[in-house]
């Protein structure tokens, strides 16, 4: 999943908002896992593990931060780092 994609995955969650509890792990068939979406105003952050194809790397914990104008959630920034077993 590139950068592109995890965009795309970050605003249908903050239109959508979060699926269905899930068992799956990053590396287990699911290279993205949303773990929270935390808005407060026109200011959201979603956060999520991701990892490679398959395991490629070990899993990353990511958030990315997005302000809302004129109705549209643009985004501002993000990072992450390495997630502990």
């Amino acid at each position: 999943m590139n950068d592109n994609e995890v965009h795309a995955e970050c605003l249908r969650l903050l239109q959508e908002g979060l699926p269905e509890a899930s068992t799956a792990r990053p590396g287990e068939g699911q290279e993205f896992v949303p773990l929270c979406i935390d808005s407060e105003g026109d200011i959201a952050v979603v956060t999520f593990l991701r990892s490679g194809v398959n395991g490629a790397f070990p899993a990353f914990i990511e958030g990315w931060t997005f302000h809302r104008r004129d109705g549209e959630w643009l985004e501002l920034g993000g990072g992450g780092g390495s997630a502990p077993e």
